[in-house]
């Protein structure tokens, strides 16, 4: 036979062609086929492609039935399969629960081991309904989103090795947890009073351990109300003397002020960290030889006695010494012959404080007992914290600024966000003070205003620790719980963009030191706090990071993302939420006010404060744990008159106030925020609110930080030689109108001379500085009665009250003509520069009395000015060299003079009497500050304020005496509730302390609801009820509900209530608006209603109705309850159809004769349109094809039953066809023939001679147990067979006779009746039957019943020859009852009761 052969190198299906006649390479047609492409004589030719087979199967991990895959990825290069997988199917947005099972699974596709579990538990919050939209594989991190949690990623190497090593959100999200607090500098011993103390400066604590001389004493629990209201510190940490008087104790500690404490208050110790532990001495250092001061009493010589210790006369010993400069402090360092060590200065009085002499006078005392005797050399102001093996560069942070921050390394190599920075760490040389360091203060003024410069004013610690918050108490648990194995410490100086790193701390290898601190306080809360201590020794750093890396203050992680892709080894995300939508506004003020020992700022930045006369404005940023930020948030008060808001402005001291604080006891300005209300935050993913942080809402708000505005940027201190009130002449001219001073170094760029719109030719300058003077050189004034009495120059405090001096003109002196050039004192007004012939004359042998001996005439200055007579003392300093002057307005300053009046009397002369008030001007250090340069810049600056948000809002509620909150907790109601349905369980509004209060106490003035979309129902119309039920409240609903499409694919029906309370308490009256937790409207499953089985169906054509079926939705709002409702069959099933929206079942083929059919129909609600929240109902829709089948107790028979309907001589029978299977014993009945009456007994035995065959027909024989539901004929004809039986009788006798009757009522109601028979197609009633046997002979009567009823058999009892012969003869003879059927009978094998229906 001839062999066509066809190859397919085309590849090309043609079906316009005939099959015969496709050309040579085309095909007609093919299903899993594939053209081979070997490089063989195969190449063409189809061949199969190979099937799908099982190789693994999510039940082996123990998955429940209900898991689905929701995400896959098939990895060619490695022949790895991963998988997503859940059992969490809500219906929405629902947190998956603590029993939810969540997979990520890997698949081996070349084996068929079962799948490997990478990562598993609910933290990965699958969801049925938000399937994987992206997964993407880059080496060896799975990336996925789904639209619902934010994007996260796997390492599947460590997973495959581990499958417990992902375990919380934290580990898998793509954006990595974001470090929220700053570095902390600061040491803390904490412990607790041993003994009331009453104004007391002596105290005894627990344990003394780590308590140094210098801790700021403070009550550990800084909310609310203080014990320790100023600042007190250690002075002294005396030695254990039982003998002293008063004894020494054990922890025996000394303050530098009396206190009042009760027993046991717990109290915190505190210091910078930063130090210095290079130098020997402190910069205040002076050492000198001790002179005793010996008390009359005591014989000489005396020892230089302590404060505690007491001598015979209660006197206590001072000495002096004369110290060389410096000045000491209390609790300053002491060494020296016969002194303890820790020996602390706790008293002094400088004798000749502003002597500019190497040595001065000062009166101390010590805090111990010493043996130092007249003429020892005493060392004073050692550094207590000198280190001799100290390593580090002294002399690095001498002249610079810096914070410090830090960053977490992840161990896929990925970093955190920078955590913000510390304040500057700086502390100042010589305390901040003039003359505090080894000069007077005289001598550091001058050298300030010589220089135009502050030498001293430079960074005076060289040592650091560091403490950086962790999260976790060692290091083990912050790699584990955090998968953190580095931590960078970040450097920045105040001048530069760059950020640097110090150091790369790792976490393992060596395990590096962590610390905890106990908080109590209104930034940390209550909480025991951890930290890495890093111990900063002056080191540079050793790189920079890039600048991409600074300026990131945000990873850009989507919140969550539809679309993920990879884009040149790159990560994209598409379609995707970026933020979070922020709260409007937050109910804070912000205030100015002096820093308090409350807040650690002042321990950790002792000489920090906040620049006065500025505005600030202060506002939050709210961050989620990963550094996602809001926008600046302001106060909800900055439109309420009376309140302060965001915004404040920060006045410079006045008189008063610097009087009732004198300056060197002041502790500074800080900005103060004080919040009324907690923040407020509601989970809403409509609006992109994320709510606030907790274990079931992860991307909340998390935490806040304090961010300040202020546009009044940079600025310059000027140090000048004083202020000359008005012209530098005797004469009134300007005076307390304008002043003048010298310009020198530095000061001419400060104080810059407007150089526009002039001439080569122009010396005479204007200025566009404005200055505010802070330090200024009043009058010496020697007045009787003076409030200042001086007899030299000087300066105070000057307080400006606001008002800025304009410079009105800037000029050289010779320019100006303002001083003569050489100075003469006393010169009188005249021309400037004007020279006269000087007579002087030469005496003989220099004695006047001898007469004049030769005459000079010299031209020469006469140093006069044009404004008027010089004063005897040059006033301007340094104008000989013709520096440049300026000339200041005051004429606004009313009684706040600037500067002294030049006057004829000189500081130099002797002390002048009381009537000569005023000493001519002298140069003086004054000091003014330069208008700020005004940023155009609108942003905020972040602090070094921030904290953690549920912590803050916990305190803000704590402190505060009505509702806060309640314990109603989020709760779902279903559509089928009805009117005043309960939701979720009665609950409880909450006070600032937790306490749950008496409902009857509390009144809900008004409530409101809105739901998901932030829509609010109508006030009149509210769907829901808060009412109260003895002490608690319960939400009502106050209408029904409906759970439709448009609350399935929205939000509408979630709803949150807030209620608007007055709550009464001891306290006062609080009147507070509390929002409860959502409530969730639930879908409830739809119901077929009750429906007549189809009946007296035959073969006929298809398309005709069976049945028509009826259903509700579940609400229980009736207008709308047949609403959304689709109709559906097995897809399986083609033979019928279902109408979706009627409900008409119609036949679709022929139907076939003598068939039961049995349709499962299903209705679904929500439209059936797949989402994973609709619910459904299912129904049998059974019917016979031709005669109906009777239902199942009447198709089995007498057969099923345990008991057989019988009787015997002498018993009547009843046998019952009824819906209850309940005996009822139903004679006598009388039933009237139309041939006899015959009365039928009543059975004496209920249970045994009545036949109930619902009751009888369990199964329990040969039959399969069935729950049949009905004995009664609903559908068919059922077959009655009544048989009369003889089997053993005595030959000779009379027959036996019996009689019976069938009675017919409706089923459920009605009365009996007589049963109508089907005979020939017509119905003919039953009435009084009879049967006669024979010995060993049977006759039955069959009877045939197809209206549909309850039936019953009554007889009478057996009589005749047989039965008269009494035992055993009466017992031969039987009367049984028999059922089937009547149209398939049992006789016909073919015949099932199984297919009956029940």
């Amino acid at each position: 036979m001839a062999e066509v052969k066809n190859t397919f190198l085309k590849g090309k299906m043609n079906q316009d062609l005939d099959s015969r006649i496709v050309p040579n390479g085309e095909y007609r047609e093919a299903r899993n086929l594939s053209i081979s492409r070997s490089e063989g004589s195969t190449v063409g030719e189809f061949e199969n492609v190979l099937g799908n087979i099982a190789i693994s199967s999510l039940t082996s991990i123990g998955a429940p039935a209900t898991t689905e895959i929701i995400g896959k990825l098939i990895d060619e290069n490695s022949n790895m399969a991963y998988f997503m997988a859940t059992d969490w199917n809500p219906g929405d947005e629902s947190r998956a629960p603590g029993t939810a099972k969540c997979y990520i699974v890997s698949v081996d596709l070349s084996s068929t081991n079962p799948p490997l579990i990478l990562v598993q538990g609910s933290f990965l919050n699958f969801n049925q309904g938000y399937i994987i939209t992206g997964i993407n594989l880059i080496e060896n991190l799975l990336f996925w989103t789904d639209n619902l949690n934010q994007p996260r990623k796997i390492n599947v190497s460590l997973a495959t090795s581990n499958s417990s090593h992902y375990t919380t959100e934290d580990q898998i999200s793509v954006a990595k947890y974001a470090p929220f607090e700053p570095i902390l500098a600061m040491e803390r011993v904490q412990t607790t009073l041993n003994g009331d103390v009453t104004a007391s400066d002596t105290i005894v604590v627990a344990d003394s351990t780590g308590i140094k001389v210098g801790d700021i004493v403070t009550d550990k629990v800084k909310l609310g109300a203080q014990q320790i209201l100023e600042l007190v510190t250690v002075i002294g940490k005396p030695a254990v003397d039982p003998l002293a008087i008063p004894p020494v104790a054990a922890n025996t500690l000394t303050l530098s002020i009396p206190v009042t404490i009760i027993d046991g208050t717990p109290l915190d110790f505190s210091r910078p960290s930063m130090t210095n532990k290079n130098r020997l001495f402190m910069s205040n250092h002076s050492s000198g030889a001790v002179t005793i001061i010996p008390s009359p009493a005591l014989p000489t010589p005396n020892p230089i006695t302590a404060v505690y210790t007491i001598s015979a006369t209660g006197a206590d010993v001072d000495f002096l010494y004369s110290g060389n400069n410096g000045i000491p402090k209390v609790g300053d360092l002491v060494s020296g012959p016969g002194i303890d060590p820790d020996t602390r200065v706790s008293f002094v009085e400088v004798l000749d404080n502003d002597a500019v002499t190497p040595s001065q006078s000062i009166s101390i005392k010590l805090n111990k007992e010493t043996t130092t005797a007249d003429s020892d050399v005493i060392s004073i102001s050692d550094n207590p914290d000198y280190d001799a093996n100290w390593k580090g560069d002294e002399n690095f942070l001498e002249d610079k600024f810096v914070r410090f921050s830090y960053r977490f390394k992840f161990e896929d190599n990925e970093y955190s966000l920078m955590a913000p920075f510390s304040q500057p760490m700086f502390i100042p040389k010589q305390y901040s003070q003039f003359g505090g360091g080894l000069l007077s203060p005289t001598e550091d003024m001058d050298d300030a205003y010589k220089s135009t410069i502050v030498a001293w004013f430079e960074n005076n610690i060289n040592n650091i620790l560091l403490r950086i918050p962790v999260m976790e108490d060692t290091p083990e648990n912050l790699i584990s719980n955090f998968k953190i194995t580095d931590i960078d410490i970040l450097y920045k100086e105040s001048d530069a963009l760059a950020v640097k790193v110090l150091e790369t701390v790792q976490l393992s290898n060596p395990s590096p030191t962590f610390s905890s601190i106990a908080f109590h306080d209104a930034i940390h809360g209550i909480n025991t706090k951890y930290f890495l201590d890093y111990d900063y020794s002056s080191t540079k750093p050793y790189k920079t990071l890039p600048s991409n890396q600074v300026t990131r203050v945000s990873d850009r992680v989507p919140v969550r993302a539809l679309a993920q892709e990879v884009i040149g080894n790159r990560i994209v995300y598409g379609n995707y939420l970026d933020r979070h939508t922020g709260p409007n506004s937050i109910a804070f003020s912000a205030n100015a006010s002096n820093k308090s020992i409350k807040f650690d700022n002042y321990t950790q930045f002792p000489k920090h404060q906040l620049k006065q006369n500025r505005t600030y404005q202060v506002g939050f940023v709210l961050s989620d744990r990963y550094g996602r930020q809001s926008d600046v948030i302001l106060s909800s008060y900055d439109n309420v008159p009376g309140i302060s808001g965001s915004t404040v402005f920060n006045p410079y001291n006045n008189l008063a106030e610097q009087t009732a604080t004198p300056i060197l006891d002041w502790l500074g300005d800080a900005l103060v925020v004080t919040l009324n209300e907690a923040v407020q935050s509601t989970y809403n993913p409509a609006t992109g609110t994320p709510g606030i942080y907790s274990i079931d809402n992860p991307l909340g708000w998390f935490s806040y930080k304090i961010v300040v505005k202020q546009t009044e940027q940079e600025y310059y201190n000027v140090y000048l030689p004083g202020f000359v009130n008005g012209y530098p002449v005797t004469e009134n001219n300007e005076r307390n109108k304008s002043f003048f001073t010298t310009l020198l170094g530095d000061n001419v760029n400060k104080i810059p001379r407007n150089l526009k719109e002039v001439g080569p030719n122009d010396r005479d300058f204007g200025s566009d500085e404005g200055l505010y003077i802070r330090v200024n050189n009043p009058l010496i004034n020697n007045k009787s009665g003076a409030i200042y009495p001086k007899t030299e120059a000087w300066n105070a405090q000057y307080y400006p009250a606001g008002i800025e001096q304009e410079v009105i003109q800037i000029a050289t002196v010779r320019d100006m003509e303002i001083q003569a050039i050489p100075f003469k004192p006393d010169a009188q007004k005249g021309e400037y520069g004007e020279s006269a012939i000087l007579q002087t004359y030469n005496y003989f042998g220099g004695v006047v009395a001898n007469g004049v001996e030769s005459v000079n005439e010299v031209p020469e200055p006469t140093g006069s000015i044009p404004w008027g007579t010089s004063g005897p003392d040059a006033p301007l300093y340094s104008a000989d060299s013709n520096p440049f002057v300026m000339k200041g307005n005051q004429s606004e300053n009313i009684n706040n003079p600037i500067g002294a009046y030049v006057t004829t009397f000189s500081v130099n002369a002797p002390p002048p009497p009381p009537d000569r008030p005023v000493f001519s001007m002298v140069p003086f250090l004054s000091v003014a500050e330069t208008e700020p340069v005004e940023s155009l810049l609108d942003i905020f600056f972040e602090t070094s304020l921030s904290g953690n948000l549920a912590e803050l809002n916990a305190l803000v509620d704590s402190e505060y005496g009505g509702l806060t909150s309640s314990n109603f907790a989020a709760a779902d109601f279903f559509e089928n509730a009805a009117i005043s349905t309960i939701v979720g369980t009665p609950f409880q509004f909450l006070d600032g302390a937790g306490t749950a209060i008496n409902a009857s106490l509390v009144n809900i003035d008004s409530i409101s609801i809105i739901d998901g979309n932030n829509i609010a129902s109508d006030p009149n119309n509210l769907p829901f009820t808060i009412t109260q039920n003895g002490t608690s409240f319960e939400i009502k609903t106050n209408t029904t509900f409906f759970y439709d499409t448009t609350v399935d694919l929205g939000y509408t029906g979630v709803y949150t209530i807030t209620a608007n309370t007055t709550y009464t308490s001891g306290a006062g009256t609080f009147p507070d608006t509390i929002i409860l937790p959502k409530i969730s409207l639930k879908n409830s499953a739809p119901v077929i209603s009750a429906f007549t089985q189809p009946t007296n169906r035959t073969t006929q054509a298809n398309q005709i109705i069976i049945n028509t079926l009826a259903a509700v939705n579940g609400s229980a709002k009736t207008s709308v309850n047949t609403r959304e409702l689709a109709w559906s069959l097995d897809p399986s099933r083609t033979d019928f159809s279902i109408d979706e929206n009627t409900g008409d079942l119609t036949s679709t083929e022929e139907l076939i004769d003598d068939t039961l059919y049995n349709v499962i129909v299903k209705v679904t609600d929500l439209n059936g349109n797949g989402s994973p929240n609709e619910l459904s109902d299912t129904a049998t829709v059974t019917f016979q094809v031709g005669e109906p089948r009777v239902n199942r107790a009447l198709c089995e028979g007498s057969g099923g039953a345990s008991f057989t309907p019988i009787t015997t001589c002498g018993d009547n029978l009843q046998v019952q066809f009824l819906k209850s299977s309940t005996l009822v014993n139903l004679g006598p009945q009388t039933v009237v023939g139309p041939s006899k009456t015959v009365t039928y007994p009543a059975t004496s035995k209920i249970d045994g001679n009545i036949y109930n065959v619902l009751a009888k027909n369990d199964g329990s024989a040969s039959l399969p147990p069935v729950t049949h539901t009905t004995g009664a004929l609903e559908q068919g004809a059922v077959a009655i067979t009544c048989t009369l039986t003889n089997a053993g009788g005595s030959a000779g006798q009379e027959d036996d006779i019996i009689g019976f009757t069938i009675q017919y009522k409706p089923i459920g109601s009605g009365s009996w009746s007589q049963a109508t028979e089907l005979i020939g197609g017509e119905q003919e009633f039953v009435y009084n039957e009879e049967l006669q046997v024979g010995v060993d002979a049977a006759v039955s009567i069959t009877k045939i019943f197809n209206v549909a009823g309850e039936y019953r058999v009554l007889t009478t009892t057996i009589t005749g020859g047989q039965c008269s012969l009494g035992p055993p003869d009466d017992q031969f003879t039987k009367f049984t009852v028999d059922f089937e059927d009547a149209n398939y009978p049992r006789s016909n094998p073919s015949n099932s009761c199984t297919d009956a229906p029940l």
